[in-house]
């Protein structure tokens, strides 16, 4: 077929009956007049009175005006509008017979015209139950640029959620603001005062400001039925039991933002300095309230839900451990790229956390039987050796910036761990997208499948490696 006219060209053809237009294929239906004759509007030459055409009518004009390569100054218009109608009625033709031979934009552009084809087929309801089912399946054929409607998300935890069960996207300038922790920690510390407890730990499946909905208190409140149950400030209530996207839990977090900026204008969170402005915008507080129920709900599942082991807690403390040193030395490496060599920073950023080693305690003992504060570098399987090089060779930057300055006092906080290089991969660690060819590993690539290499949207292109000085 053809290619298709845009929706609004459509819309052009279905309202054409209203306008002085003339469309190619599209015979004016002419509307019955007590006067003898009438003027056309584009010429001289007068119309008698005549009859509405009919559908038939419609198309045999239309094919004709085709066959006869009748065409004006509106050529692609007029070869579409030919395709669509050959179309329609070969479709229509096959399935319902002439009377019901109508475009789906001539049925729906024109409130007279549709009316007149179901007065002629209204003899029969299956004819009219058939055409519409016909028509319904030519608009999904024929149109194919149509958008498609959105339908709203229905799930177990209710309909039409707002925002899914995952976390919000923080805007950068918020997270690099100097200010962002302290922000969160007011964010944590305002959520358990409205909980009142001291601690997530301290969470009660008895309390009142936690308490699991019932069956039935969700289906009033999905429901709106009067006498739901409802939260305030004055009685806050979230349900850890349910996704943080059910509309019970979205009006708690509402709630909860709002109080939070109300306590923030009363001079509450304060020290050791007022919150800047960039926090105190609502939909910065939502996202920062909804990402910390996460956490909190994780909290609430350990304890009450499926009970946690000592060793399932020791490994979830280390995998959270590693994850935590991988995001510091990533931001390390960044901050001395930004300052020494600012033209690798697009390459770093891109790489961002996925680039940096894992890494894994290690059992080595100093000459007094002291365990070492030193960890093992595991190399992730899709970096290339030329990679890896280039960027370990960020680390004495990363050193030069954080020792001490002449008559300047040691940096408060722990030292940098010992990095010890080894032989380990870690062939579990996820690749980031788009970086040069040079970057990922030659044998890793080859092992991949052509969906996945083409969802990696590798630069073909060398990038310059060679190792920061």
């Amino acid at each position: 077929m053809a290619h298709l006219p845009k929706k609004r060209d459509l819309s052009e053809f279905s309202d054409g009956m209203h306008s002085d237009r003339t469309l190619v294929g599209q015979p004016r239906c002419v509307e019955p007049s007590s006067d003898a004759t009438r003027e056309g509007p584009e010429s001289g030459n007068t119309v008698g009175p005549t009859e509405r055409q009919t559908p038939s009518t419609i198309l045999a004009s239309s094919d004709e005006r085709v066959h006869h390569n009748d065409y004006s100054s509106h050529a692609d218009d007029e070869f579409t509008v030919a395709a669509v109608l050959r179309a329609t009625r070969k479709f229509l033709a096959s399935a319902l017979g002439n009377l019901t031979q109508v475009p789906f934009f001539l049925r729906r552009g024109n409130k007279g015209f549709s009316d007149d084809v179901r007065a002629t087929t209204s003899g029969s309801t299956e004819v009219n139950a058939e055409r519409d089912i016909s028509i319904r399946e030519l608009d999904r054929e024929v149109n194919v640029e149509r958008p498609a409607k959105r339908r709203k998300v229905v799930g177990a935890d209710g309909p039409g959620p707002s925002l899914r069960d995952t976390d919000v996207e923080v805007p950068i300038a918020l997270t690099w603001h100097p200010r962002y922790r302290h922000f969160l920690a007011a964010i944590r510390a305002h959520f358990l005062y409205l909980l009142g407890v001291k601690s997530l730990q301290a969470l009660d499946p008895s309390s009142s400001h936690c308490q699991p909905l019932t069956i039935l208190e969700q289906q009033q409140y999905l429901g709106n039925l009067p006498g739901r149950v409802t939260t305030t400030e004055e009685h806050f209530r979230f349900d850890f039991q349910l996704s943080r996207s059910h509309p019970f839990n979205l009006e708690a977090l509402r709630v909860f933002s709002i109080s939070f900026l109300k306590h923030v204008s009363d001079g509450a969170y304060s020290r050791p300095a007022p919150l800047p402005c960039i926090f105190l915008i609502l939909r910065n507080v939502e996202a920062a309230i909804y990402n910390h129920a996460k956490m909190a709900k994780a909290v609430w599942y350990r304890r009450f839900v499926v009970q946690e082991s000592e060793e399932a807690m020791a490994s979830r403390l280390a995998t959270n451990s590693r994850k935590s040193r991988k995001q510091r030395l990533y931001r390390k490496r960044l901050a001395a790229i930004t300052q020494y060599a600012p033209h690798h920073h697009a390459l770093v950023s891109t790489a961002g956390a996925r680039g940096v080693s894992s890494d894994e305690s290690s059992d080595d003992m100093d000459e007094a039987d002291r365990h070492q504060d030193t960890v093992v570098r595991v190399a992730p399987s899709w970096r290339s050796l030329e990679f890896q090089g280039w960027y370990h060779s960020l680390d004495p930057l990363v050193a030069n910036i954080e020792k001490s300055r002449v008559g300047r006092r040691t940096r408060r906080g722990a030292t940098s761990r010992r990095r010890k290089h080894s032989s380990k991969v870690n062939r579990s660690s996820v690749a980031p997208i788009g970086l040069p060819r040079n970057c990922y590993h030659t044998g890793w690539l080859a092992d991949l499948s052509p969906y996945d290499l083409n969802k990696l949207q590798v630069l073909e292109e060398t990038y310059d490696l060679t190792p920061i000085q």
